[in-house]
């Protein structure tokens, strides 16, 4: 996790307090991620301010999100328990298409005031399912 990699700068500073304190909050958003950030197949977008969940399976529409699998996988969550890959495999099913991988699926098809721009554009464009070149691999 790039925490850590913090830890082992301070480490090297002799800054021990600081390498403890930076391990025992990678240890802490770790623990609350995979409480309340996984969804059984891959790692949820938000919550909204009304404690909906936004990319849940639950949802009829943005179900999974790229950023939020692929963040999560980066700073190496669940790497130990293999829910980094289940992720991976869920973002290849649902977002990978023969152009490259989407923000999310399904598309939202009208406005939903509770996430506001993404669900403005069109199926397709933009945030709203569209393909980014930040989010696809070289």
């Amino acid at each position: 996790m790039p925490a850590v990699n913090w830890r082992r700068f301070a480490s090297r500073r002799g800054l021990d307090a600081e390498a403890a304190s930076y391990l025992a909050e990678v240890t802490k958003m770790e623990s609350v991620i995979l409480q309340h950030g996984w969804d059984g197949e891959w790692f949820l977008r938000a919550y909204d301010d009304f404690g909906a969940k936004i990319g849940s399976k639950e949802c009829e529409e943005g179900k999974i999100f790229i950023e939020s699998n692929g963040f999560c996988v980066l700073a190496g969550i669940g790497l130990k328990d293999g829910k980094a890959a289940k992720a991976m495999e869920s973002t290849h099913k649902h977002l990978a298409t023969q152009h490259g991988i989407v923000v999310q699926q399904p598309a939202y098809s009208r406005y939903y005031l509770n996430l506001g721009e993404i669900s403005s554009y069109p199926p397709g464009y933009k945030e709203n399912a569209g393909i980014f070149c930040h989010v696809n691999p070289g």
